[in-house]
């Protein structure tokens, strides 16, 4: 999937989320971003991140903020820094792979998570391999809360 189009995606689920709290003063969403890898490793990413959001009218630092926790790699920091997330009241969280969205439910069962499944390449080879025998999807975008 293209990651333009995920991000887009997930700014309309963030700004959808705060439509339906129209009745309460104005806030300034804030999205927390839990990543696995290291920031200049996810630096596309996060750049159609912000231009979905650009889209759709919201400037990082202006009308949105963005709260990064990177675990460099390190899965054991993921539960730390989704912790840290959720002290900092955010809105929404945005994981990308499992192990980021499992430390993420784990750490709150109130914030909504939209996870960004990480892609797996070896099914795509797989699936050419065995002439279409496996079936493969691109990575989809789905949003859970509990």
């Amino acid at each position: 999937m293209n990651p333009k189009l995920f991000w887009l995606v997930t700014a309309i689920l963030l700004v959808s989320f705060h439509q339906a709290e129209a009745q309460q003063p104005k806030k300034v969403p804030r999205i927390g971003f839990l990543g696995l890898p290291s920031a200049s490793s996810f630096g596309k990413q996060m750049e159609a991140l912000r231009a979905g959001l650009r889209d759709l009218g919201y400037l990082e630092g202006k009308n949105v903020l963005i709260d990064y926790r990177w675990a460099e790699g390190n899965y054991d920091r993921l539960s730390d820094l989704a912790g840290e997330l959720v002290r900092l009241r955010v809105d929404i969280l945005v994981t990308h792979g499992t192990p980021g969205t499992i430390a993420a439910k784990r750490a709150t069962t109130t914030i909504p998570i939209i996870m960004r499944p990480a892609p797996m390449p070896w099914l795509r080879a797989l699936s050419k391999a065995s002439r279409g025998r496996v079936a493969t999807s691109p990575a989809q975008p789905f949003s859970y809360r509990s």
